[in-house]
Order: structure tokens, then C-alpha cells, then sequence
């Protein structure tokens, strides 16, 4: 038989924000971490209706994502120049799981 290759699959996916460009992990972890960080998110908005969690801690966990996903610092590059806002972090994050999602279908996984 002959030699036979295992090449490693590439999974980080260039992406850019405020001009500032990142790479997103798409692998499997990625999606294990934006599964459970969407639940402590659904967690977090009941802390938010309830009076106990204000919309600036939810804003410091999504910032928190954001430098999880995209590297340490990415949170304060995307903002630099923009007042952090809730909204934009959600729409932030639904779009990069939107990339991990592409990305695992063109893959076939």
C-alpha cells in the first residue's frame, strides 16, 4: 500500500468587522461554545427582566464572546470607534453563528 496522508482541514474563516479583520474558529468547538453561551445568554435576560442583571453586564458578556470567538482585545477594536451596544454585540453574534453554520453545511457536517 502506499503512503498514506492525513492533511488537517483549515477552519478558521476571515471575517471582518469595523474594519478590523479576524479569523472565526468554525469547528466543532466553536459551535459547542456558541451553543452554551446562548443558553447562559437565555439565563441572563431573565436575571435582566427580574432587576437582578443590568443591560451593562450583558453587554460585558457579550464582549466576552466576542474576544473568546475572535481573540483577546477583538471586543475593544470592533468598538473603538462606536458606543458599545447591546443590539450590535446580538447582531455580532448571530452573524458569526451564521458563519459557523455555512460553513459546517459547505463542509457537510
Amino acid at each position: 500500500m502506499e503512503l498514506q496522508i492525513f492533511e488537517f482541514k483549515e477552519y478558521e474563516v476571515p471575517i471582518e468587522i469595523g474594519w478590523h479583520r479576524f479569523y472565526l474558529d468554525c469547528s466543532a468547538d466553536t459551535g459547542d461554545y456558541l451553543r452554551k453561551s446562548a443558553q447562559a445568554l437565555k439565563e441572563l435576560a431573565g436575571q435582566m427582566e427580574a432587576g437582578e442583571r443590568t443591560i451593562q453586564d450583558a453587554i460585558g458578556f457579550g464582549c466576552n464572546m466576542l474576544d473568546d470567538l475572535l481573540g483577546e482585545g477583538a471586543s475593544e477594536k470592533i468598538f473603538e470607534q462606536r458606543k458599545k451596544r447591546l443590539s450590535d454585540i446580538i447582531d455580532i453574534c448571530n452573524w458569526l453563528m451564521d458563519i459557523a453554520v455555512k460553513f459546517r453545511k459547505e463542509r457537510g457536517r
